[in-house]
């Protein structure tokens, strides 16, 4: 696997936040929900 420039943006402090890839939409909609901006379509 290649993790080139992630691993680079999480070094130097560049990544507000770490998420397993499975993770990344319960994360978003988490963030979403949280906003208040979340819309039911």
């Amino acid at each position: 696997m290649v993790f080139g420039m992630p691993r680079e943006a999480i070094a130097v402090g560049g990544a507000v936040e770490v998420v397993a890839l499975d993770d990344i939409p319960t994360r978003m909609m988490a963030l979403i929900a949280a906003s208040g901006r979340a819309q039911r379509v």
